[in-house]
């Protein structure tokens, strides 16, 4: 269904087709110029030992109570890959650190997330910028955040997290097909997560030739210059 704008601003070719396919825009209405907030974001990570897990949040669970919010899948899944003794091997064979930041919408649960290890840092909404957390981690673990984009900006890994993709896209939906359209692995349990988060350890945080060639394709601009562009396109 159409909006009210008649220029619609979009970040990937990907995001223009799902435009051109659902939105009712012709193609001279879609300018496909990146995020502005782009234009600062550089690879700060050389020298990090950093993760940053970050999902998105349920519409399902708005407003719940916090008896509520322990006893769902979402909180339960999150829990046991944070206290998981194969995770924290990890963590301790590697050096890591990890940085869990909770969706905005469910800040007021932070409390129930008890964390053992002390390589796990659980950050409050507002602690740290969120552009400066995607430039200083070497990679990403999130469920259906479209902060994946900010970092397949940077070339740098996303691994996805769906341990509820049907409850998910009955309630959210999805403009993708996540079985065949995302650049990192997906996995639906913990151990399938695990496994891909060594091989992208040992393989240096690099992506997977398949995602390198899925962010070669996408993008049509990688210069930091994403607001002139938009500015262009509006003139």
């Amino acid at each position: 269904m159409r909006s009210g704008c008649d220029l619609f601003i979009v970040t990937n070719t990907m995001e223009e087709k799902i435009i051109l396919d659902n939105f009712g825009y012709e193609p001279a209405e879609i300018a496909n110029t990146g995020f502005a907030r782009w234009d600062v974001l550089k690879d700060c990570s050389q020298e990090s030992h950093n993760i940053l897990i970050m999902p998105t949040w349920r519409n399902w669970l708005d407003s719940v109570s916090d008896e509520a919010f322990e006893n769902s899948d979402y909180f339960r899944n999150y829990m046991q890959l944070l206290n998981s003794e194969r995770f924290s091997e990890i963590l301790e064979k590697y050096d890591l650190q990890i940085y869990f930041y909770l969706h905005a919408k469910f800040q007021s649960h932070l409390k129930t997330f008890r964390i053992a290890s002390n390589r796990i840092h659980v950050l409050s909404f507002g602690d740290t910028p969120v552009n400066e957390m995607l430039m200083k981690c070497r990679m990403l673990i999130t469920d259906y955040s479209s902060v994946c984009w900010d970092m397949l900006y940077q070339n740098k890994p996303t691994l996805f997290y769906q341990f509820d993709l049907d409850q998910y896209n009955e309630a959210h939906g999805s403009y993708i097909d996540m079985h065949k359209d995302l650049f990192g692995d997906r996995a639906e349990t913990l151990d399938q997560l695990l496994d891909s988060l060594e091989k992208t350890i040992q393989n240096g945080f690099r992506m997977e030739p398949k995602y390198e060639q899925m962010q070669q394709e996408y993008f049509r601009f990688e210069d930091h210059e994403h607001s002139r562009h938009i500015c262009e396109e509006i003139k």
